[in-house]
């Protein structure tokens, strides 16, 4: 039988996407913060600066992406509770 939740296959491509998705954050963010430090403040004492910029750009990324995803979600719970009745 399958889940409700949908089927394997799919259900193991979003937990790889997911840490794909960390693994490449996780590796570009100390990259990134060191080119805005190196390039954009061009100074080493404005770390705090670097952190700062990088901290807001993600927010604003992450809220993005909070707010692309509240559709489908709405959409697929709606139809998941169709079926549980």
């Amino acid at each position: 039988t399958r889940m409700v939740l949908g089927d394997d296959d799919s259900v193991d491509w979003v937990v790889r996407k997911f840490f794909l998705l960390n693994v490449i954050g996780i590796g570009l963010s100390p990259s990134i913060t060191a080119v805005i430090t190196n390039y954009g403040f061009k100074d080493e004492l404005m770390l705090v600066n670097s952190v700062s910029v990088m901290a807001v750009c993600s927010s604003v990324l992450a809220a993005f992406i909070l707010w692309r995803g509240l559709k489908p979600y709405r959409e697929e719970s709606a139809i998941r509770v169709d079926l549980s009745e």
